[in-house]
């Protein structure tokens, strides 16, 4: 029993009471319904959506147009947008149980070791919707080496802002390999994931502002010098979300990285 396993009822887990009384269910919608991760931590979003969610279950009330995704969602896709978009839909139609189910078959799947899924579905920073759309993003990658690296990487999570963080690589790995170039393994470089591809070495990184600082020119240094295993010509380049400003621009170029701006443009985040 995954809750069980995450030591008794999971804090993304409503009470059997409300569950019975379809709650839960109900509180899903309407988070979908406004774009609201309905695993948030904030306290009066969670108090505004169990008002809400008892008033419809209470009043036999349906959220219009929402309708609820139930059984087994097959992830056939064109590209890895709408991957993600029927990942957020598995989200938001099941209860986080049934999602750490579905998480722990699909790494099984990947060939991650217990031991690791185990840490990863276990760690309480990381939430069902952190979780699952990780666990979608390794599996759009196809079978690479590497992904069971990411999932511990993404198990050492110790708050909630690193669990995002997690996610949006994950998310941002598996759209530069959809809409980019395929990812052909994912290393680990000074603590930061790196998709190799045939051509060039990678850093996707959630950044919304990247200054030359001290810390940044060493770190760019590290990379550009000590980067391993890149293929003989490759480029090593370094996408961020965010910008960067003028001074760093210059010293990456300098470096000879290349970098990419406002990459979410192209590789869509969720959240």
């Amino acid at each position: 029993n995954e809750q069980i396993n995450r030591g008794g009822r999971s804090n993304y887990e409503d009470g059997s009471a409300k569950a019975a009384l379809a709650v839960s269910g109900f509180k899903r919608d309407y988070a979908a319904s406004y774009g609201i991760d309905v695993y948030s931590t904030n306290p009066v979003l969670q108090q505004e959506l169990d008002r809400v969610a008892w008033a419809a279950t209470l009043g036999n009330m349906t959220l219009g147009a929402l309708s609820i995704v139930t059984g087994a969602v097959v992830l056939q896709v064109a590209s890895n947008v709408r991957l993600l978009e029927q990942a957020r839909s598995i989200v938001e139609a099941n209860p986080p149980s049934e999602l750490a189910l579905r998480n722990r078959e699909q790494l099984k799947r990947m060939q991650v070791p217990s031991q690791v899924t185990d840490r990863f579905l276990q760690n309480p920073m990381l939430s069902p919707r952190h979780q699952t759309l990780i666990v979608i993003g390794m599996a759009s990658l196809g079978d690479i080496p590497g992904r069971a690296g990411f999932i511990a990487y993404a198990a050492q999570a110790r708050t909630e802002d690193e669990a995002l963080l997690m996610q949006q690589m994950a998310e941002l790995l598996a759209s530069y390999n959809a809409s980019v170039a395929p990812v052909r393994r994912i290393a680990s470089f000074v603590n930061l994931p790196v998709a190799y591809t045939g051509k060039s070495a990678v850093l996707l990184l959630p950044i919304d502002r990247v200054a030359w600082t001290e810390r940044t020119a060493a770190l760019a240094g590290r990379i550009a010098r000590d980067l391993p295993d890149r293929p003989s010509g490759a480029a090593t380049e370094i996408w961020i979300t965010g910008d960067a400003t003028p001074l760093a621009q210059a010293g990456f170029r300098q470096l000879g990285l290349g970098l990419t701006q406002r990459c979410a443009s192209r590789l869509p985040l969720l959240d």
